[in-house]
């Protein structure tokens, strides 16, 4: 596997395919830790002189009123802030304005891509990799670098048709600095040998990780699944998660739901609110997934440092925690001890 390291792009236009999936709250960015973990990659790039063209998504884009709250606007601004130099944003993801703006690009310049989903409006043309928008994407590049660690499993335009079509016309690419060190700190939790071991697992498709899941159940002796997977996972097991407003994966049926089923649940669950300031730990006992929707509304956000602590005892959160995904999009891993928002905790036990 190529890295950027093993690149010549001088001079050369480079698509790097970030993750700037940001939350932005009124217009403006709630945490940029995503955009400042790009940096190193589109730094280096600029510094050998490269035309570095920005590539990202933003939310999901079903209908119109979906693409204000999800402008690449905010984003370009912030960026600008960071890099100290002039970010061109093109409000496009296809067109003569953007092959313009490519085409006149002088080494050292930068220009952010509108958001790749947009394309999604009409027939899904991102998220289904459409021959012609990847081809539209590709046209007139000469590298592409993979940077979006969490968008690299999807067969899309923007991440998988792009590096497909300059793969075949013999160009370049490769996995960005951010991207590398995702790998090699997975691959650390995946071939972790010490003990005890305990992997964390978040995000919101049960079905794209059953297999990580199950990966793991001779390796780990504790998986915690949380966030909006949580629930999913519950009520395929046939628990009513009694919240209405709670995000669950439709139609996980079939094997995907027998997987689940044949998965041993401990009876570790723990609930988390957060009311303002305070954060207090729930545990109810006779109906355990009775929360109301006002409660879990307070659930998101919560830092659920202290209930690890707790659940998993000091010595073991301090040891060995395999960190396996930011759950529900927002992380700050610190001394070995993770913050997530997260709604509800499973604890799977072996």
């Amino acid at each position: 596997m190529k890295t950027l390291k093993d690149l010549n792009v001088e001079n050369k236009k480079v698509i790097i395919r970030v993750d700037f999936n940001v939350p932005i709250k009124e217009g403006k960015i709630v945490d940029d830790t995503r955009i400042v973990g790009a940096l190193s990659t589109i730094n280096h790039c600029l510094e050998q002189n490269a035309k570095v063209i920005l590539l990202s998504h933003l939310g999901r884009v079903k209908e119109e009123a979906d693409l204000a709250k999800n402008d690449l606007a905010p984003v370009a601004v912030r960026l600008e802030e960071l890099l100290g130099k002039k970010v061109t944003f093109i409000n496009k993801t296809r067109g003569e304005e953007l092959e313009n703006a490519v085409a006149s690009m002088q080494p050292q310049d930068v220009v952010l891509v509108q958001n790749t989903r947009y394309e999604d409006l009409d027939g899904k043309k991102e998220s289904k990799n459409d021959p012609e928008l990847a081809k539209n994407m590709a046209k007139n590049i000469d590298v592409f670098v993979m940077d979006a660690f969490g968008s690299a499993h999807r067969a899309h335009s923007s991440t998988y048709g792009v590096p497909e079509l300059l793969n075949k016309s013999g160009k370049e690419t490769a996995i960005g600095f951010l991207m590398e060190k995702e790998i090699v700190s997975l691959t650390k939790c995946v071939e972790a040998k010490a003990h005890p071991y305990v992997a964390v697992l978040g995000g919101a498709k049960v079905s794209d990780k059953i297999n990580v899941i199950e990966g793991l159940l001779n390796k780990a002796d504790k998986i915690i699944i949380g966030g909006a997977m949580a629930y999913t996972f519950l009520k395929a097991k046939g628990v009513e998660v009694g919240i209405g407003s709670s995000s669950v994966q439709s139609g996980v049926t079939g094997t995907t739901k027998r997987r689940i089923q044949g998965i041993k649940t401990g009876t570790d669950r723990k609930f988390i609110r957060k009311k303002g300031f305070e954060l207090r730990q729930q545990q109810q006992q006779d109906d355990p997934f009775g929360l109301t929707n006002k409660q879990a509304k307070f659930a998101k956000g919560a830092s659920i440092v202290g209930p690890l602590l707790t659940m998993l005892g000091t010595s073991v959160a301090n040891k060995h925690a395999g960190w396996g995904a930011t759950i529900s999009g927002f992380g700050n891993v610190a001394s070995g001890i993770a913050a997530f928002a997260i709604g509800v905790l499973i604890v799977l036990h072996f």
